[in-house]
């Protein structure tokens, strides 16, 4: 009679012991997915932030807004001149997805900006760098648009200079 009670009493200290590790799992796998989209959120920040000072840097250089991304890893009024090492890709994407950076249309036609396309909430609310703070409280990733408008010197937009338009990149 013992052995039968003590059978049983083994028997559920394993279902716990398996239940307790099936939420341990499933915490450990959260925090890892929190970890791994706050990793790809810093790495946004970073080619978005890289992109918006490339625009800057061409605009600068040519007066006008570039036609499109490639013109920042080779100037076309200047071959030697690069405003960008490489064309990064849109990390809040999904793995597979075709597409990449939505494009911001500047005033000109060009393009004044880029913004990910990812319709996903970020996890980052606040704290953002003082040139990013208009970021705080959005509700999407593609909210985050990184673009370039220029100023006067009174710190001032130019008139007409403002961004419009999100469209797809190519």
């Amino acid at each position: 009679m013992r052995a039968r009670f003590q059978g049983g009493f083994t028997y559920l200290v394993v279902l716990g012991a398996v239940a307790i590790l099936s939420i341990t799992a499933g915490v450990a796998e959260t925090l890892a997915r929190r970890a791994k989209q706050a990793e790809r959120e810093t790495e946004l920040i970073f080619r978005g932030t890289a992109y918006m000072r490339a625009i800057e840097s061409f605009h600068k250089a040519n007066g006008s807004y570039p036609r499109e991304l490639q013109d920042l890893i080779r100037d076309p009024r200047a071959a030697h001149r690069r405003h960008l090492r490489a064309l990064y890709p849109d990390p809040m994407a999904k793995p597979g997805a075709t597409a990449g950076w939505q494009l911001v249309q500047s005033p000109d036609g060009g393009i004044a900006g880029v913004a990910s396309a990812s319709k996903d909430e970020p996890l980052k609310k606040a704290n953002f760098p003082k040139a990013l703070r208009r970021f705080e409280d959005s509700k999407s990733y593609s909210d985050w648009v990184f673009d370039y408008v220029p100023r006067l010197r009174n710190g001032l937009p130019v008139p007409g200079a403002t961004p419009t338009t999100i469209s797809d990149a190519p």
